[in-house]
């Protein structure tokens, strides 16, 4: 795809694209479940602000709104239709000295689906917390919520009308040098639905990892 980036005001950029599909699998191709014309894109825009230096202790805050809109690709299947995601958000700057917070808010109607052929949705909020400790040490917590249309995250294994997950991820990040970061996290999803997504008999997934990233 294409992705264009215009400085229309100070703080202000614009950014719009076209892409194959709205689904992001190397080589995909547009389909509704049948032949779709060549000419069947996925377009998309963004724009974002970031407050400036007169806005005082909230100068550095940034403000996102997104769309995009076109087929899902034909892995989809039957279930695949016109898909539209929407999305706000913000990363809020404070007056405490290394501390930000912010949240995000993602809408999508009638992607691919499981379960519901027809007509489906699915939203999802987060918000979440940064504080650079150190120099070097830097602390964020995130906390998630989603929900949506039966069969939006794996296949319902009991009779439920939604998907309900929370989650909650603690990560620590350490600069070990200039090009080398390290990261330790834990995440924990819980099902508050029914749909079990981990599996029949479980509700929770707990997700322990550890990176080290070399940057060049």
């Amino acid at each position: 795809g294409l992705l264009a980036s215009y400085q229309a005001l100070e703080g202000l950029t614009i950014m719009a694209g076209v892409a194959e599909t709205w689904f992001g699998a190397i080589n995909e191709r547009p389909s509704d479940g049948g032949a779709v014309a060549e000419s069947q894109k996925t377009y998309m825009a963004l724009f974002s602000y970031v407050l400036p230096e007169s806005a005082g202790a909230l100068s550095g805050t940034a403000i996102y709104a997104g769309v995009v809109d076109g087929l899902y690709g034909a892995s989809a299947g039957p279930n695949s239709k016109d898909t539209t995601s929407y999305y706000v958000g913000t990363t809020i700057a404070t007056p405490l000295e290394g501390f930000s917070f912010g949240g995000s808010f993602d809408y999508r109607e009638d992607g691919s689906n499981a379960v519901t052929v027809g007509d489906n949705w699915a939203w999802a909020g987060a918000v979440y917390a940064s504080y650079q400790a150190t120099e070097k040490l830097k602390l964020n917590a995130r906390g998630d919520y989603i929900t949506g249309s039966s069969g939006t995250i794996g296949l319902a294994t009991v009779e439920c009308d939604s998907v309900k997950i929370g989650a909650a991820t603690l990560t620590a990040e350490y600069t070990l040098w200039a090009s080398v970061l390290t990261r330790a996290e834990v995440r924990w999803d819980r099902d508050l639905g029914r749909e079990r997504p981990y599996g029949i008999a479980d509700q929770n997934a707990v997700t322990v990892a550890a990176n080290v990233i070399y940057k060049f």
